[in-house]
């Protein structure tokens, strides 16, 4: 008995990361991470919220000394540990909730904010009280940094939306498998952000022959 639960564990660490690997491998696909982290401006310190395994931290480290990184799925954060914490001293991978964690950091502290995929998986009510708190903890100057599905063109959209459906809903690589997903649109962010004060400008991923992903990018300067 002992031995088949020895062997059960095995087949499931297996089977675990094997489910991390392919998690992993779907997100590179998905996301033109490599482009995402080439907009992010060099600072001395980071912080991305709904950091995943860590995918787009690792991309960045190269030349951002000390990196925060919030995520409330425990086995990605896991993930991320695992990857990154091991080799690389200036990261750290918090688990827990980001608006928990956003109501700890003092106002005008933070050089840049990452968001890549995130705001779509809260409420519009709640995705209002990270942006809030975000350009409240943004240091003078700093960059916000947004990384969305935007909403248009409307058959990119459609087509990002059903893939987002596959992997979170049908696949379930995701503790937010069963939490619905709420997309705004570019000029949405790009408006609330010049409510609050900052400099925004829109940068279309999308725009390359191919790309059936409407993947864009909204970088915004607190003046």
């Amino acid at each position: 008995m002992t031995s088949m639960n020895h062997d059960d564990v095995k087949q499931s660490r297996s089977i675990s990361r094997l489910i991390d690997h392919a998690q992993t491998r779907i997100r590179e696909w998905i996301a033109p991470l490599d482009r995402v982290a080439a907009l992010v401006p060099k600072c001395d310190h980071l912080l991305e919220l709904g950091c995943g395994q860590g995918i787009l931290i690792k991309k960045l480290a190269c030349r951002i000394p000390t990196i925060t990184g919030v995520d409330y799925d425990e086995r990605k954060c896991r993930m991320a540990k695992e990857q990154l914490c091991r080799d690389l001293p200036g990261i750290t991978i918090l688990q827990g909730d980001i608006m928990t964690f956003l109501n700890t950091v003092a106002s005008d502290s933070i050089p840049c904010i990452v968001l890549a995929d995130t705001l779509a998986s809260n409420h519009p009510e709640d995705q209002q009280r990270i942006l809030t708190e975000c350009f409240r903890i943004l240091a003078r100057q700093g960059t916000l940094v947004l990384k969305i599905m935007d909403t248009m063109p409307w058959w990119k959209f459609k087509f990002s939306r059903m893939v987002s459906l596959l992997v979170y809903q049908v696949l379930r690589l995701s503790i937010s498998s069963n939490q619905q997903l709420f997309y705004q649109s570019s000029t949405f962010y790009r408006d609330k952000m010049a409510e609050f004060g900052l400099s925004a400008t829109i940068v279309p991923l999308h725009r390359q022959p191919f790309n059936p992903f409407s993947h864009t990018v909204i970088l915004g300067v607190k003046e």
